[in-house]
């Protein structure tokens, strides 16, 4: 048998305090803390006489009994089993948080796009007096059309008004937009880092039946 060795979480990404933090900016529970237990490291199998001459045949015989019973070996990877069945829901439950996530950016950005154009319409009286786009018409110009036409003057306001309105809404969703893209990084650091620990559950599952044929009870 080839070199066997201990796992020790070292796949996971982080701390579980950094880990919590990710989870609290993703906005989902933490990662669940699979504390996983340390196996032996072997090299060349194990040899029963050598084992039987160090703490005797009686106990020796007594260990690969026990190592050899499949009711033995299934309460030994049961745990491992039921934590395994705990992440995946966990990765599961952060691939519905994803989804949702992005649905809510397209929207945004739907949104952005929608109040871009409206600003962009408005924008057009701006243009047409001679202004820029994105600055308020000056008093100077504002009071020719109130002589001239107090009905469009009116009109007017009420556009700069809107277009002040819709230059607020553009930068709260943005920010909001933002705000959705920083959730969404996190959500996938963390789904990293539960990758990691469901590869290195796995690694323990694949382990422990070489270690119990290391004793003579595997097929």
């Amino acid at each position: 048998m080839g070199l066997l060795h201990a796992l020790t979480q070292a796949g996971q990404r982080g701390t579980q305090w950094e880990l919590g933090e990710l989870a609290r900016a993703a906005g989902v529970p933490p990662l669940p803390d699979l504390k996983l237990p340390q196996l032996p490291a072997l090299i060349g199998g194990c040899n029963l006489d050598s084992l039987a001459a160090s703490v005797g045949p009686i106990a020796a015989n007594a260990i690969a009994a026990q190592f050899s019973d499949p009711v033995i070996q299934a309460l030994m990877t049961s745990d491992l089993s039921a934590k395994r069945t705990q992440l995946l829901g966990y990765l599961d439950s952060l691939d519905r948080q994803k989804d949702t996530l992005l649905g809510q950016i397209a929207d945004s950005l739907g949104s952005e796009g929608a109040l871009g154009t409206a600003q962009d319409t408005l924008g057009g009286i701006r243009s047409a007096l001679g202004g820029a786009v994105g600055s308020p018409l000056g008093a100077e110009v504002l009071g020719a059309v109130a002589e001239a036409c107090p009905v469009a003057a009116g009109l007017i306001a009420y556009a700069e008004n809107t277009l002040d309105t819709l230059s607020g809404n553009i930068a709260g969703v943005q920010s909001f937009s933002q705000s959705l893209t920083s959730q969404l990084a996190s959500l996938t650091s963390l789904r990293a880092a539960a990758e990691d620990a469901l590869a290195e559950l796995d690694a323990h599952l694949d382990i422990l039946p070489a270690l119990f044929t290391s004793l003579g009870g595997g097929p």
